[in-house]
């Protein structure tokens, strides 16, 4: 007899456990049988959709229902009869369950989730939920060598589903994009100059003018069991800084792999412009790490 048989009685379809998830139900299917065209009949007649449905395909919903918001990968069981009575077992493999795959949209309808956005950063000291009060809130920034119109793209493609669609009232953003989008143009050959005479006492300058304007693009993401991920990006033309908030540390651990996953590989020129030296430029420049650096106030596990 062939394996697997032509046809299958009793498949049980059985999941590993996991600390961080319940128990997923085992699936159970009573008959399955192999499509013919698949048995080698080749029949101009014979209706190639009969064979996507009963008995030979299922659609099985798996629900997953997450303890904690941690990745994980699920091995796959299965066990049958075949048409004689002898009882098969084996394994088909294995299947992640990636950072990505437990976003939701937050659990409020669209026209409320930029207030939501609005009190979760700004919460203060005396805010109901414990966990996004500032002791135990997380912050993270990471800034991007991208314009805003590549970055604005990518968390269209990758984050669309959670872009908050009305406006978000927040503080404004405090890094110097003036100073960066002037080093960024001066580093592509943009013409500066200056000069100035003593003697004449007249001073001329000539600088090039930068008109900034900047675009921000709010994220608000919800992370089962009980969490939440908010992302602010504001972009220039040529850099653009995220800044994230969330009520479980944990989760910025794996976002430097979700932006890796979407974001283009850095060249030489954009690292370039993270080591601005001082003797260079003559500017002292900010420290900007391409890396995300949890709050000194991280809370303890428990608080979590």
């Amino acid at each position: 007899m062939p394996f697997p048989p032509s046809e299958m009685y009793s498949l049980e379809i059985s999941f590993s456990a996991s600390e961080h998830y319940e128990q997923l139900r085992p699936l159970r299917i009573p008959y399955l049988k192999r499509p013919l065209h698949f048995e080698g009949i080749d029949d101009a007649s014979a209706d190639i959709q009969a064979d996507l449905q009963f008995p030979h395909l299922y659609k099985l919903l798996l629900k997953i229902t997450p303890l904690e918001p941690v990745p994980a990968e699920v091995k796959v069981f299965l066990s049958f009869s075949d048409v004689r009575g002898n009882t098969y077992f084996g394994t088909l493999g294995s299947f992640h369950v990636s950072f990505p795959d437990m976003f939701l949209p937050v659990r409020l309808p669209p026209e409320l989730w930029a207030t939501l956005f609005e009190q979760l950063w700004m919460a203060g000291s005396k805010f109901p939920v414990d966990r996004w009060r500032p002791e135990c809130v997380c912050r993270s920034v990471q800034v991007l060598h991208l314009g805003k119109a590549e970055v604005k793209k990518m968390l269209q493609d990758n984050l669309g589903a959670f872009v908050v669609p009305t406006p978000v009232t927040l503080e404004p953003e405090q890094f110097d994009f003036e100073q960066e989008e002037f080093l960024q143009n001066k580093k592509l050959g943009a013409k500066v100059e200056y000069a100035f005479t003593l003697n004449d006492i007249s001073i001329v300058f000539v600088w090039q003018c930068f008109v900034l304007r900047l675009e921000t693009v709010c994220v608000a993401v919800f992370v089962p069991p009980k969490y939440h991920l908010l992302i602010r990006c504001t972009s220039s033309p040529t850099v653009s800084v995220l800044r994230m908030v969330t009520d479980r540390a944990r989760l910025l651990s794996y976002l430097d792999v979700f932006f890796k996953a979407w974001l283009p590989e850095p060249t030489l020129a954009d690292n370039v412009s993270d080591h601005h030296e001082e003797e260079t430029h003559g500017i002292e420049m900010p420290q900007l790490e391409q890396s995300y650096v949890l709050d000194q106030n991280e809370p303890p596990d428990y608080l979590l």
